[in-house]
């Protein structure tokens, strides 16, 4: 009886285990492009916000010298 149910214990374990380990990598590789593409998002926001402060800025000189 052990040499038919050994084998299948064995190979089902193994295979959970492979499945484990896929879905973590899984995670793992969508948190890392999910990062990678929230900072690209953060970045271009920021630099739209300094481009508007600089145009703000430029705006307010503008007005204190009168042109």
């Amino acid at each position: 009886m052990w040499n038919y149910l050994l084998p299948f214990l064995f190979g089902s374990g193994l295979a959970i285990v492979m499945f484990s380990v896929a879905l973590t990598v899984s995670e793992l590789a969508s948190e890392l492009i999910r990062t990678a593409f929230s900072t690209k998002a953060t970045r271009k926001r920021l630099d739209e916000l300094l481009q508007a402060e600089r145009e703000a800025m430029r705006r307010l000189e503008a007005l204190k010298s009168g042109k």
